[in-house]
């Protein structure tokens, strides 16, 4: 079978996008729709745990369309061992060292910038964080990001969909498309009363999103095509508000949006534009130190792969 044949790759892509977004939505409207509500004191002590038990499971399994999806067609293209090594792949993690540590400092640092540079440019007063208190406060939503939001999502954005769109685009393209279907794929959480975003803007988001993606499409070609990196890349990123808490100073002629600021708006795409200038447009990637070739280039030139060989899901 050839990875790089085009019509395979159009092929997967579109039944890969549409169970991610089948599977999700499906399970997101239920609550958008009222046909399952939200249990009396939700968020509070008061919440009845038996109504907990029908709510949980559904709100677990709701974002895991991606994965789901990334999971069944490997399955149905390559196999039984093709799935077991998918999965080993997510718990890899003999990446580099400087890697490990630019993925568990890149979203706290960027924190960081903007508390420094409210507190010292405009004296805008910081709050202290609570996990200093007990540290051990912040591995909760952090086990909880890795479970719904890491897993649930990276195994099929960056281990499934990533590596065919960069078969054929490079990787600004590739980061501007899947973005935009992550994006899409978030909206109708906008309309949950039961989730943060809801009432967000729904380009709004969307740009969010695909901000997020060129952060994780640089740390997954610069670790190989790692699921891990980027499994760990999103859940730092869920939780570093927690870890590094921030105040924005208020700018008169500046335009405010709720949710996101376009000062960090701003600030990202900085930031994106000067790893795409450092690293290049083409990969995001500095060359391999082992092969004088980036990750995405040497999957491209498999011609044939064997049933039991992950690139060719």
């Amino acid at each position: 079978m050839k990875w790089k044949n085009e019509s395979l790759e159009s092929r997967n892509l579109v039944a890969f996008f549409s169970i991610a977004f089948g599977w999700s939505w499906l399970y997101w409207s239920l609550f958008i729709f009222q046909i399952i509500k939200l249990p009396p004191g939700i968020g509070t002590p008061n919440v009845n745990l038996k109504d907990m038990l029908v709510y949980i499971p559904i709100v677990v399994f709701s974002p895991y369309g991606p994965t789901f999806a990334a999971f069944l067609l490997t399955y149905i293209n390559e196999g039984a061992e093709a799935t077991r090594e998918l999965w080993r792949k997510c718990w890899n993690w003999n990446i580099p060292v400087k890697w490990l540590v630019i993925i568990f400092l890149w979203y706290p640092m960027i924190n960081l910038i903007y508390r420094l540079g409210s507190a010292f440019i405009y004296n805008v007063p910081q709050p202290r964080p609570e996990w200093l208190v007990n540290p051990l406060m912040i591995l909760l939503p952090f086990i909880a990001s890795i479970i719904n939001g890491g897993f649930s999502e990276e195994v099929g954005w960056r281990g499934y969909a990533m590596p065919r769109l960069q078969s054929r685009f490079n990787a600004i393209q590739s980061s501007l498309i899947l973005g935009f279907m992550e994006g899409l794929w978030h909206t109708p959480l906008v309309f949950w009363p039961g989730d943060p975003r809801f009432g967000m803007s729904i380009l709004l988001l969307i740009l969010w999103q695909m901000i997020a993606t060129f952060h994780r499409t640089w740390i997954f070609n610069n670790t190989g095509g790692s699921i891990f990196a980027a499994i760990m890349l999103h859940a730092t990123g869920n939780t570093a508000s927690w870890l590094v808490q921030f105040n924005l100073p208020y700018i008169e002629w500046f335009p405010r949006t709720r949710f996101v600021s376009p000062i960090l708006i701003i600030v990202n795409i900085v930031i994106i534009l000067l790893v795409i200038m450092v690293f290049g447009a083409e990969t995001m990637t500095r060359k391999n130190e082992l092969t004088n070739q980036p990750p995405y280039t040497l999957y491209s030139k498999i011609d044939s792969l064997s049933s039991n060989t992950l690139l060719s899901t």
